[in-house]
């Protein structure tokens, strides 16, 4: 019935019990897919099974181990901690947000003395292009239960761009 009210004040045709029944049904069932279910946290496991393997390197060859341990860390351990519960099906531009926040005010865990200082402009770039070369992966994925239409990450590089030194 509060339904009902919304959407007629809304000036929408009011529901039946059997279309709510019937659109609540619909949307358990989309919801039950297996894809629809899936995290980030069991996708970036899965990308990082395929990256940091023998093949995972654009060429088809194996990673060096420097950039593997950049895709472990910035990917496997950051992007994990700032949207690896949400689900594939979130939206992207939420999701954006999350990963563009998270970037943000990220401050450096490793002993020395930047420890608890934030982030310097290149290595939030830095993190921002391996974010953006995951979704590039998610976009890509031949497995379709991994596979989004588009990256949405594609854009955070842009909003982190580093300014080159002009000194000569």
């Amino acid at each position: 019935e509060a339904i009902n009210k919304k959407r007629e004040a809304e000036g929408l045709s009011l529901l039946t019990d059997e279309n709510a029944f019937d659109g609540w049904s619909n949307f358990e069932t989309e919801n039950a897919k297996p894809k629809n279910r899936l995290t980030f946290n069991e996708v970036i496991d899965a990308c990082l099974l395929v990256k940091t393997g023998k093949y995972g390197a654009a060429g088809g060859g194996e990673m060096q181990e420097g950039t593997k341990d950049d895709w472990k860390r910035l990917v496997g351990c950051y992007l994990k901690e700032w949207i690896g519960s949400r689900r594939l099906t979130d939206d992207k531009f939420y999701l954006t947000d999350l990963v563009f926040n998270g970037i943000s005010q990220h401050v450096n865990r490793q002993r020395g003395k930047s420890f608890g200082k934030p982030w310097s402009p290149r290595s939030k770039w830095a993190c921002a292009v391996k974010v953006s070369e995951f979704g590039n992966w998610l976009e890509e994925n031949p497995n379709v239960d991994y596979r989004l239409p588009a990256n949405p990450f594609k854009t955070l590089p842009k909003k982190f761009k580093v300014k080159k030194n002009t000194e000569s």
